[in-house]
């Protein structure tokens, strides 16, 4: 038995409707063999995971942080667009300058250079989105 053959048994076409619509056919062979394909294999066996005595977990340990940006925003959500553009602005001026420190200096990633931006640019967060609410809701 050929292949046409078993294809159109399986799929209970007659040979000579194959032979007449081979591009029927074609397309119907790939899509049985894409849904053929879907089928997902069994699922490997991962082997169980050891902690080691040296991994310690991930402790974010900023609460105080969230807590000082939620306050942040809040007042700048509450405060008018010009309160909002001299600390803005600041606070840009401050991100760029140490970005500019960092582009020109090789500093190793533990550099306090890296802390400072990292705490310039959360502050600079929430008070951006207010500023950018504004200015839609203005339009």
């Amino acid at each position: 038995m050929s292949f046409l053959e078993t294809v159109s048994t399986i799929i209970g076409f007659s040979m000579s409707f194959i032979k007449r619509h081979k591009l029927v056919t074609v397309l119907l062979f790939l899509v049985v063999l894409y849904t053929v394909l879907l089928i997902p294999d069994s699922s490997p066996q991962l082997p169980p995971l050891q902690r080691s005595d040296m991994v310690r977990p991930f402790i974010w340990n900023q609460d105080a942080r969230w807590d000082s940006l939620e306050a942040s925003f809040a007042m700048a959500r509450s405060s008018g667009e010009e309160a909002l553009r001299q600390p803005l602005e600041n606070r840009l001026l401050n991100v760029e300058v140490i970005l500019q420190g960092i582009e020109t200096n090789s500093l190793p990633p533990t550099s306090p250079e890296f802390s400072e931006l990292e705490e310039n640019f959360f502050s600079l967060a929430p008070l951006v989105l207010p500023a950018a609410l504004r200015r839609t809701h203005r339009r």
